[in-house]
């Protein structure tokens, strides 16, 4: 553990050295850039420098709906709780851990959706997996077309204080979503006076193009993007997967910027995880 936080902290280093040198700074363009002032595009400058200390697995498919994990080999002798945002018309990821991880239960919310995709069907898993179209969102609201609620909300409705994976999907929503979860838990203390997020590893796709203004009626910028990831770093999480989702490429007309990557982040002072019994 020493060593991969020397080396995330190496990361962290030349992520703040290196933008300065850009001339438009701070205003860094996330991939139209000049090359010879910035060869590098947004994930560049963010890499998963942590090194889980188990495995990694691709859980679901292959391509779209899939998701890396840290350490499933060890959850697999263990009761999991996990949330699962973003399910549209694929549940392959979410039916693998059900059938590799018996005692596991999952949550899943999708406003878009009516229920899980096909992958689980029939009786087999009803037992274990339960599913609302509510929407994720940074504040509670319950007045309008979907009932949207925060992640914390969303714990207390259902008894949980812990949260093993959280999935998040939520096509530019995700930044106001785990800053309002950032929030809620300030006032969670350890000895040393920090707060814990009561979340093993987050598995989430990140937004860099325009769906986040859609999402959220604001833009993404440099600044913004840093002060997101910097603070959920500052709760202990650190980046151990990340991988350029490239459908954003290739399966929409007239876009060839990288808008979209995977990541997994793991809580690394989280004394409740399997991965560091």
């Amino acid at each position: 553990m020493a060593l991969s936080e020397k080396i995330w902290q190496r990361s962290v280093n030349l992520r703040t050295e290196i933008p300065r040198r850009h001339p438009q700074y701070p205003a860094i363009p996330f991939f139209k850039a000049n090359f010879a002032h910035s060869p590098y595009t947004l994930w560049d400058l963010f890499p998963a420098t942590w090194t889980c200390p188990h495995d990694m697995q691709r859980i679901g498919n292959l391509g779209d709906g899939g998701k890396w994990v840290c350490g499933l080999s060890i959850y697999e002798t263990e009761g999991l709780v996990v949330y699962s945002f973003g399910i549209a018309a694929d549940s392959s990821f979410e039916a693998e851990l059900l059938d590799r991880v018996p005692s596991i239960r999952i949550w899943g919310y999708d406003d878009s959706a009516t229920y899980w995709g096909p992958q689980i069907s029939g009786d087999l898993f009803n037992h274990r997996v339960f599913f609302a179209p509510f929407r994720l969102a940074s504040e509670d609201s319950h007045s309008g077309k979907a009932s949207a609620w925060t992640i914390s909300s969303l714990m207390k409705r259902n008894g949980h204080d812990y949260v093993d994976i959280l999935k998040i999907d939520i096509e530019g929503s995700e930044y106001g979503v785990l800053d309002a979860l950032i929030e809620s838990i300030q006032s969670i203390r350890t000895a040393s006076g920090r707060g814990v997020l009561p979340i093993g590893q987050i598995l989430i796709e990140l937004h860099a193009g325009k769906e986040v203004e859609e999402a959220t009626g604001k833009s993404l910028d440099f600044l913004r993007f840093q002060e997101w990831w910097e603070r959920l770093e500052s709760m202990d999480m650190r980046p151990v997967w990340m991988e350029v989702n490239l459908l954003g490429i290739t399966s929409r007309e007239n876009n060839t910027d990288p808008d979209c990557a995977e990541y997994v982040f793991v809580n690394v002072l989280d004394e409740q995880s399997v991965l560091w019994r």
